[in-house]
């Protein structure tokens, strides 16, 4: 059997993949992309959106701006890609700093831009080993008790209203406007000479 006549199969990395993706080449990717797709409601090519992610180190509103797609669109893209977005870091290496697990000198890593990243990409918070684990006190927060409405109904204030002027024995004048809801203990009190009228 002859081997002169087999092609070699091409690997998913081209030339053209090596090479920075820039601002200048998605935009030019994206025109090229909408002057030849074939219903208005197309989706973007998964080829296009590898170069915007590959672009997400830049600022992200200007990109998106600059490329005419949406927030919404490039959020819901990025929840439902399947690879991270930065897959160079190495999750084990990455070391979680909090109240409750701390660092032994030994095992701690020294500051570096790539050790910051990490922190800013993986924030929750890892298990390290020979970390002294301290004790957590909790509190328990009761609920308010939730009285229902329907047993207890509202009060509506009354919509009849009535002019009340009266006169005590001591020359003492009273004009008030009210609700008819509350005349007769506000009658009772006023004759009785009582200065304190609850409401």
């Amino acid at each position: 059997m002859s081997t002169d006549n087999i092609t070699p199969i091409r690997t998913g990395i081209t030339q053209a993949a090596t090479k920075p993706v820039t601002l200048e080449m998605v935009i030019a990717s994206m025109d090229d992309w909408r002057l030849t797709k074939h219903k208005l409601n197309e989706k973007i090519p998964e080829k296009i959106w590898d170069q915007v992610f590959a672009l997400v180190t830049s600022p992200e509103p200007l990109v998106l701006k600059a490329l005419g797609i949406s927030q919404g669109q490039f959020i819901s893209k990025k929840l439902g890609r399947k690879a991270p977005l930065i897959s160079t870091l190495n999750i084990s290496e990455a070391i979680a700093v909090s109240p409750i697990n701390q660092v032994s000198p030994s095992n701690s890593v020294p500051s570096s831009p790539e050790t910051a990243l990490k922190d800013e990409v993986f924030s929750k918070p890892t298990i390290v080993k020979n970390a002294v684990s301290k004790e957590v006190e909790f509190c328990e927060v009761k609920a308010a008790p939730a009285y229902p409405l329907a047993g207890n109904p509202a009060k509506a204030f009354s919509t009849e209203t009535c002019v009340v002027e009266l006169y005590r024995p001591d020359g003492m004048l009273m004009k008030i406007h009210m609700c008819t809801d509350r005349f007769d203990e506000l009658l009772t009190a006023f004759a009785n000479g009582n200065g304190s009228v609850k409401c």
